[in-house]
């Protein structure tokens, strides 16, 4: 991966942060997973598939579901766009209306970039904004030496003012342990 120039030195409201180094430099640097408040029923005319992209974004996935199943992009649901330059696992849902299932969807979806980890039937399809969390990996490579004292200062009050994903008791809990 070609060298990202390096982004002005912008003010900051927490002061100098307390980490360094670049991250992404790679899909397998950055790794999300969408967690689902429920359970699948296993039931109903829509397949709900758990997949785990690398390097391949959420609308990608769905042109590729739709020409698998031989249904149209919009009987493809989704819970939220997942990043391209990661592997992620996202659930995905498929109206099968009149189609019958086939007998092996891995078989059918999977290459270099799809793989299929779960799948279960489900009367609805899948809406925007259902899932309940993603868990988050990211690797930071050529990072400066560990100063545990400066990230428990720092990762309160970036929960509170520039982390909106991340709860102050999380931040507060990760910093305790540091």
């Amino acid at each position: 991966m070609s060298e990202q120039p390096a982004l002005p030195d912008w003010p900051r409201a927490l002061g100098t942060p307390p980490h360094g180094g670049r991250f992404r430099e790679s899909a397998e640097d950055f790794r999300v997973e969408e967690v689902l408040p429920f359970e699948p029923e296993g039931e109903g005319q829509h397949l709900w598939l758990e997949c785990e992209k690398r390097a391949l974004s959420t609308p990608q996935l769905v042109r590729h579901l739709s020409h698998c199943f031989e249904v149209a992009p919009r009987d493809i649901g989704v819970s939220g766009l997942k990043d391209h330059t990661a592997i992620t696992r996202q659930w995905l849902s498929v109206a099968l209306d009149g189609h019958a299932l086939p007998a092996d969807p891995a078989a059918l979806i999977e290459n270099d970039s799809v793989r299929l980890l779960q799948w279960r039937r489900h009367p609805r399809k899948l809406k925007r904004g259902v899932h309940r969390a993603n868990r988050f990996s990211l690797v930071v490579r050529g990072a400066r030496p560990w100063r545990p004292v400066r990230w428990r200062r720092a990762l309160p009050s970036c929960a509170r003012a520039a982390c909106p994903t991340t709860s102050v008791r999380s931040a507060s809990a990760m910093a305790a342990a540091i």
